[in-house]
Formats: structure tokens, C-alpha cells, sequence
């Protein structure tokens, strides 16, 4: 919980200290678990940092946010839960083959 809890904490510090303007750019060493969804953990990440930072900076004002996801695994979790809204664009460069985790984000699914 301790870890969850920091980590999160720090992605959203980061997303309002951007939104307030106080930092043009912002690195969380620690995030970026964007496996995780909405109801179950995944791919060892429990708490999807990605996801909330996301959703601080739309409740700080943010109309549009591009996610630009470059990891060797898809970032499904985050995919997943901005699929219907207009509002979160996700792009993912990962590797993509028969059987490699978490087997989401086939070119064709664009």
C-alpha cells in the first residue's frame, strides 16, 4: 500500500504542479504502472498512476490529454480506461506478438 500510495502520489504532484504551471515538464521515476485497471491489478502494477495523473489534469482544467505510451508492453490499463471519452487520446509504441503480455494492442486495433 505504502509503495501504491507514494508513487500515485507523486504523478499527481506532478500533474498539478504542470497544470498550475509551475513545471513545464515533469518525471515520475517511480509510476507509470500501466497495467493496472479499474478492478484488478495486472502485469505486477496494483494502482494505475498513469490513469489518475491523467484525471488530475482533466479536473484541473485540461479539455484534451495525449497519452504517448513507449515501452516494450502495451499500456492496456490505460487504453482501457479512457476508451470512450474523446477527451484522452492513448498511443502506444510496444512490442506486439503471439503471446507476449499482456497480448493487447494489435496494430489493427487502432
Amino acid at each position: 500500500y505504502e509503495f501504491c500510495n507514494l508513487y500515485t502520489t507523486l504523478t499527481v504532484t506532478a500533474a498539478r504542479r504542470l497544470a498550475e504551471g509551475k513545471d513545464r515538464i515533469c518525471l515520475n521515476f517511480h509510476g507509470g504502472m500501466h497495467h493496472a485497471k479499474q478492478s484488478a491489478a495486472s502485469g505486477f502494477c496494483y494502482v494505475n498512476d498513469c490513469v489518475v495523473g491523467i484525471l488530475e489534469l482533466l479536473r484541473q482544467g485540461f479539455k484534451r490529454v495525449v497519452y504517448i505510451h513507449v515501452d516494450i508492453h502495451h499500456g492496456d490499463g490505460v487504453e482501457e480506461a479512457f476508451f470512450t471519452t474523446d477527451k484522452v487520446l492513448t498511443i502506444s509504441f510496444h512490442k506486439y506478438g503471439n503471446g507476449f503480455f499482456p497480448s493487447t494492442g494489435a496494430i489493427n486495433d487502432i
